[in-house]
């Protein structure tokens, strides 16, 4: 019965947080889908159809990491502004129910940008459902991972300025810089080894493993499972809950 009303509770507050958004203002997607399109854009215009799946994959996973950032920055907002966190913490929602429920909230937000890359995924390679099932794992559990990355730091943010200069900070460090839009093979192997450490090149390369058919390195997932579950505990377990 506990875990019908947290999922209750969770949807209750996707719906409320992210489709109802999107309901009011559908003019905001194009705002939070602009920047993975065009880094996408530009990596095709430079490599032409030769980069269409580096590019595709890279808008992929930066979508599905902008979704967790996003939520981060809204927790702060409904933190500091709204004081939306402390009616939650008087209520019988849990802290965990809360998260999942600003997740699911920007899951459902940047949803049509993730359906945009599935389709184009599935129109120019034609992956077999077992593997597109595997390609929307991978994106789950990258959302997972931000998105718990996104809550923890931003139950600290002193301000919400500080909470989004923070997000573009920690997007640019998963997404823009390392091979993620590119692929690891264009840098000097010490770096490929380092870039290996970053989960989102993990992400990216699970799905482009899946795509091409080439063997599958365990220790990314290896990787991948690490941080979102160190960043999962530390969000259920040290994420400031109450203030001060």
């Amino acid at each position: 019965m506990n875990i019908v009303k947290g999922v209750r509770n969770t949807l209750v507050l996707g719906y409320m947080l992210g489709a109802l958004w999107i309901i009011r203002t559908p003019v905001t997607l194009f705002f939070s889908l602009i920047t993975a399109f065009s880094l996408s854009f530009l990596v095709v215009a430079i490599e032409g159809l030769r980069g269409s799946l580096p590019a595709i994959v890279g808008g992929l996973v930066s979508v599905a990491v902008s979704s967790g950032m996003t939520a981060g920055s809204d927790a702060t907002n409904y933190r500091l502004n709204y004081r939306f966190q402390d009616i939650i913490v008087a209520s019988p929602v849990t802290r965990t129910e809360y998260v999942a429920g600003l997740g699911v909230a920007q899951l459902l937000f940047h949803s049509p940008g993730l359906l945009v890359y599935l389709t184009l995924l599935y129109m120019l390679f034609r992956p077999a459902l077992r593997s597109l099932a595997l390609i929307v794992l991978v994106v789950l559990v990258t959302w997972l991972f931000s998105s718990s990355l996104g809550f923890f730091y931003s139950s600290y943010a002193p301000n919400v300025r500080h909470a989004g200069q923070l997000a573009g900070v920690i997007s640019s460090a998963l997404v823009v810089l390392p091979p993620v839009y590119y692929p690891a093979s264009l840098l000097p192997k010490i770096l490929v080894r380092i870039s290996q450490l970053v989960p989102t090149v993990d992400a990216s390369e699970l799905i482009r493993g899946v795509l091409t058919g080439s063997a599958w390195q365990y220790s990314m997932w290896i990787i991948l499972l690490v941080y979102t579950t160190t960043f999962y505990t530390l969000t259920a377990k040290k994420a400031k809950w109450r203030q001060d």
